[in-house]
């Protein structure tokens, strides 16, 4: 079985999430970083009525706000990503693991069956469980994905 089949089976609830900085879309800019500092995450949930809508990250704060002529008092809404994309706390490892690599992503809102706020899984997320369940195949894996070792490495 490969590493790939073993992660499809896996659902994301069984990573050790935190606990996710949610905000209302009305909050400031200024209130979402506060919450991010709080959850000690790169990224806000951005909810109106506890239904997901939006995403602030720190890409966000250094693309569109630093520098940039706006005040911390401006609504989140107004800088995060509208309707990011997202998984269930349901879905796999593996798919969170693709997600992030085909859009670039170190942050994926997760949600429930009604589009309510459940969490966020993070590069460190699935990094770390990675690491610590499979630790023969991380500390062996070439560079690049798709790059074949034809040789050993090393003295």
């Amino acid at each position: 079985m490969s590493i790939a089949d073993k992660l499809s089976e896996v659902k994301i609830r069984r990573l050790p999430l935190r606990q996710p900085a949610i905000v209302e879309r009305s909050a400031s800019i200024s209130e979402a970083v506060e919450a991010m500092k709080a959850s000690r995450l790169g990224c806000a949930l951005v909810c109106e009525r506890g239904k997901l809508v939006g995403l602030f990250t720190e890409r966000d704060l250094l693309n569109k706000v630093i520098g940039e002529p706006v005040s911390y008092s401006t609504p989140v809404e107004q800088v995060m990503t509208f309707g990011p994309a997202h998984l269930s706390l349901d879905d796999s490892v593996y798919s969170a693991m693709r997600l992030m690599r085909e859009g670039d992503y170190r942050n994926v809102p997760l949600v429930d069956a009604q589009g309510a706020a459940a969490g966020v899984v993070t590069v460190r997320d699935l990094v770390s469980y990675f690491a610590e369940h499979f630790p023969k195949e991380a500390l062996n894996l070439p560079p690049d994905h798709d790059q074949l070792m034809l040789s050993a490495e090393g003295a």
